[in-house]
Order: C-alpha cells, then structure tokens, then sequence
C-alpha cells in the first residue's frame, strides 16, 4: 500500500492480518440511527454457505457490549468490526465461537445488514434492551440465551379460537373488526411492532387516519406504544384479538356475514 493510502483494514495496523478477516471494500460500518446505533451493511453478496467475516480481538473475562463469548467465563473484546453486528431474531448470519467465523445461513445481498442472533453465543448481555428487528417472530426483547424465559406449557395450539368464545368476545371486539381501517392496522401489526410513519406506508393511509386509528387502538387496550431512541413503535397487545385475527385474518369478513352482526349485538 503506497504511503498515505487509507487503509482497508477495520482493526489496527499493530494487529496481524487473518483469514476472511472484513475490509472496507466489502463492508460499511455507519451510524443507522437512535434505535439501532452502529450497523455493519454487506458492499458485496454472500450465498448461504459463504464465510462473510471471521473477527479478532483481546480476551478477557469480563463481557462488555463489544465482547464474543467463546466459552465459559472467557469472551472476545472486538469494538473494531464484532462489535457493530446488529442482532436479529431471524439473523442472516451463524457464529462458529471456536473458528470466530460467521457464515450466511440466507442470501445476503449489497447493502444488506449483517446479523446475527445475540443468544445463540451470549449467555448474559452486557445490557437487554427491546428489540427493533421487525422479524415476524421476534421476541421482542434482545437477551442472553439464559436470559431467555422460559417456555409456558400449552395446551392447545395458541391459534384456534373456539366459536363460542368468538361469539361471546366482548363488544369492543366486534367494532374493531367492523372498521376496515382499524383492522387493516391491526393485522399490520401482527407480523412486526411499526412506527406511525411505516404503518402509513403499508397501509396506504394518510396521517390523520393512520393517527386517530392507533390512538382509539390504544384506548381500547389494543395497541401499545413505547419508545427506542427518538423513535416510538406500536405493538398489537391484546391477545384474544390476536388469536382472532391469526386465526381468521382472510375469513372473518365472510364469518361475520355468516353469524350476523345484528345477532351478536342482540343476543341472539
């Protein structure tokens, strides 16, 4: 490299070069805003089976928010390129702890975030905070995998609405379902938490229906807010609205037409 070039190199000088070690030519590290802080985006495509980085650093017995942990009690402190990985919770990207290598488990394509699932290597996080991946199963909160509640014994699968409950489901519900803006909102919110703005592009609505409809949502116990950063999210919150809807989103249209609306609301 001619005197005075930038180097392509994320880590310093002093630290020897290594295979599949991540260059600037093949990654971006920026700034992607309050929710998220520091991302690393893909500058060129990865197949599933593709090495997309392996990293480096210096071992301690303390976790902090740029370590690794490559066993027990002994983690892998890389703030130059490790660190800056986002988590998801359907990652793009697997971990082998004892190589440090990260494979792609799915395309990854030019401008693309480099994920990786934080409880597949972490036991405890230096820190949890909510998660903000948008994956349809998201867990919602980004912790260790000992941080991970447990799973709660089910009974019957958590989608199948007997027909007596959905015929004695309070009022409030049917109302819901009987406004297609309120609905269309709804089942948005069922595959991610959205901010104001992406319900809005989704939905095809302008602010003011998008807004009047999530703060009636919100009266009605059905919809939650809450904060990362400067940015504030919308959660579906009401479960039997969401087993009704996981249930029927494509058929409860033509169920109620079935049953009768008039019915319901007299009785009958």
């Amino acid at each position: 490299m001619h005197a005075g070039a930038p180097s392509l190199r994320f880590y310093p000088e002093y630290m020897p070069a290594f295979e599949h070690e991540p260059t600037r030519d093949r990654f971006h590290i920026g700034f992607e805003g309050d929710s998220f802080g520091e991302g690393v985006r893909s500058l060129v495509p990865f197949a599933p089976g593709d090495v997309v980085f392996a990293c480096t650093g210096f071992f301690s017995s303390h976790v902090t928010q740029y370590t690794l942990q490559v066993g027990d009690g002994l983690h892998l402190h890389d703030p130059f390129f490790y660190g800056k990985i986002l988590h998801s919770c359907v990652p793009n990207t697997v971990a082998d702890v004892a190589t440090r290598r990260f494979t792609a488990v799915k395309p990854i394509e030019p401008g693309h975030f480099v994920t990786m699932d934080y409880a597949q290597t972490e036991d405890y996080l230096f820190r949890t905070f909510p998660c903000a991946c948008g994956a349809r199963n998201c867990r919602r909160n980004v912790v260790g995998r000992k941080q991970l509640a447990p799973p709660e014994p089910v009974a019957a699968p958590s989608n199948i609405v007997p027909l007596t409950e959905l015929v004695t489901a309070p009022m409030g519900l049917f109302e819901v379902l009987n406004d297609a803006n309120r609905k269309r909102i709804l089942s948005l919110l069922l595959d991610s938490d959205l901010r104001l703005q992406d319900v809005m592009a989704l939905s095809g609505l302008g602010y003011s229906a998008v807004s009047k409809q999530l703060r009636i949502l919100r009266q009605m116990g059905l919809v939650s807010q809450y904060k990362l950063g400067r940015q504030v999210f919308y959660a579906q919150d009401d479960e039997r609205m969401r087993a009704m809807l996981e249930a029927g989103r494509e058929h409860v249209n033509g169920w109620l037409g079935r049953v009768g609306v008039a019915k319901v609301r007299a009785g009958g």
